[in-house]
């Protein structure tokens, strides 16, 4: 598990974006390494920085538990809101879950923020077309504080999200 773990290091220290990710969640659970939740949100932070879904996704848990940070609802639903962007399967629950905590301009603030971030994050990449969109800046009112899609069944949601994104590649469940 050690070498293991020296490989991932390694990987991280070298700019691998899941790398980054990976460490910063072998340090938070303690796997092939003690727990340490200041050394897991750094490594985190690289990897949400690079563009991995999981380290932003992870990023907004510690940040909502306040592991090894202080407790900061509105930039942990930043990170959910850039990780159901980027295409996390439990980020668009956890924005739910966490817009009902946080008043309205803190919403506010956080859509801001991911926007923000988004724009930077595509400047750097150099790369329009990565997969993703931001929503609310190519589509009105909609992005990251449309709520309207939460209510549409499966179908409808998945017409929707192809609506939007010329480039999906997503199935109807069977």
């Amino acid at each position: 598990m050690e070498a293991s773990f020296a490989w991932l290091k390694r990987s991280a220290e070298q700019g691998y974006t899941p790398g980054q990710a990976n460490l910063g969640a072998a340090y938070r659970f303690g796997r092939g390494t003690p727990q340490d939740f200041k050394e897991s949100i750094r490594w985190l932070r690289r990897g949400a920085n690079g563009g991995s879904p999981t380290a932003m996704y992870n990023l907004g848990v510690m940040l909502h538990q306040g592991k090894g940070i202080q407790v900061d609802d509105v930039e942990a639903l930043k990170w959910f809101l850039l990780a159901r962007e980027f295409g996390h399967k439990d980020g668009a629950h956890n924005v739910t879950a966490t817009a009902y905590l946080v008043d309205s301009a803190a919403q506010k603030r956080a859509e801001d923020a991911a926007n923000e971030w988004l724009g930077t994050y595509r400047k750097k990449k150099d790369s329009p077309q990565r997969g993703q969109s931001n929503r609310s800046r190519s589509h009105g009112n909609g992005g990251f504080g449309e709520k309207r899609t939460a209510a549409l069944g499966p179908q409808e949601t998945l017409q929707h999200l192809q609506s939007r994104h010329s480039s999906a590649r997503l199935k109807p469940a069977a």
